[in-house]
């Protein structure tokens, strides 16, 4: 998760029930579990990806506990680097551990936490499509893409089954407005899915695929930065995409 989403996967992770303070009526509300979300599928999850979030008391996490990776700006105003009074609209709220703190916790712990600093920068800084901020997402990418491969049962090192869409595949224009084209440079292969997502992972568009030419209208989408994710036969090209 990022920012508000790393407090939800983190509280999902390592708050439990008898973690809740007691002004809550717990059982009220259905219990720990609640009474949304799924029937049948587990609420237990393999790790957590923790982008400028925190967790309300560090104490949580403990020996044995599920893995995470985090990375955090020092410079964060928003969500605290380390443990602060966290506010709402200059409203104190309560004390939050930040993802410094939350890294000394699961080291004494024995939990693995692989964390990044991003030193001076600020809340979210790879939310954005300037250059600075599409930097940081390349990093943000890079850096939880490795914690996640062994999840998958890929080696951090292993070669992946993808494709190097500069020799493959052209993807114009970009920028874009309202057409994107995606032309393949071999006729032997297929285009079998386009998907389209935002920054944070969410799934705007997908299109059935063709051979050499592809032309998608993009018109519906608002101005911003995307993931186009390009399915080739067996194999998949990811790539950015901004609208203007």
């Amino acid at each position: 998760g990022s920012s508000a989403g790393a407090f939800t996967a983190l509280h999902l992770a390592y708050m439990d029930s008898a973690e809740v303070p007691a002004y809550f009526n717990v059982a009220s509300m259905g219990g720990i579990e609640g009474t949304s979300g799924n029937p049948g599928y587990p609420s237990n999850v393999l790790g957590v990806i923790n982008l400028c979030g925190a967790l309300g008391d560090s104490a949580w996490i403990n020996a044995g506990d599920i893995p995470f990776v985090s990375m955090h700006g020092t410079a964060d105003a928003t969500v605290p680097y380390g443990s602060a009074v966290i506010s709402v609209l200059t409203v104190p709220l309560l004390v939050v551990d930040g993802s410094a703190s939350l890294k000394l916790r699961a080291d004494n712990a024995g939990v693995s936490n692989p964390f990044h600093t991003w030193y001076g920068a600020p809340h979210v800084p790879y939310a954005g499509t300037n250059a600075t901020q599409m930097a940081y997402m390349d990093s943000t990418v890079d850096f939880v893409k490795t914690f996640l491969r062994p999840f998958f049962g890929i080696p951090i090192n292993a070669a992946v089954n993808s494709i190097d869409i500069n020799n493959l595949l052209s993807l114009y224009p970009n920028p874009a407005h309202d057409k994107l084209y995606i032309n393949l440079n071999n006729q032997h292969l297929k285009v079998n899915t386009i998907q389209i997502y935002t920054a944070e992972g969410k799934m705007m568009n997908q299109f059935p695929g063709n051979r050499i030419l592809n032309s998608i209208n993009i018109s519906s989408l608002d101005k911003g930065m995307y993931i186009v994710k390009i399915i080739i036969d067996d194999k998949v090209a990811i790539q950015k995409l901004i609208v203007d």
